[in-house]
């Protein structure tokens, strides 16, 4: 994903979802399913960022 601040301070729910995602790809809304399929992990806060 372009960056962590995508999703400000929703970021721990959007990596909680990957991670949902990961054990069961059918769990998450369609739109997740192609964000993450598409852009693969979300990006890891940086020291800025936080």
């Amino acid at each position: 994903m372009s960056s962590a601040s995508t999703f400000g301070q929703n970021q721990w729910l959007v990596d909680q979802m990957f991670q949902q995602f990961k054990e069961d790809p059918s769990s998450v809304d369609q739109e997740w399913r192609e964000l993450f399929e598409k852009e693969g992990s979300p990006a890891e806060p940086t020291p800025a960022n936080t």
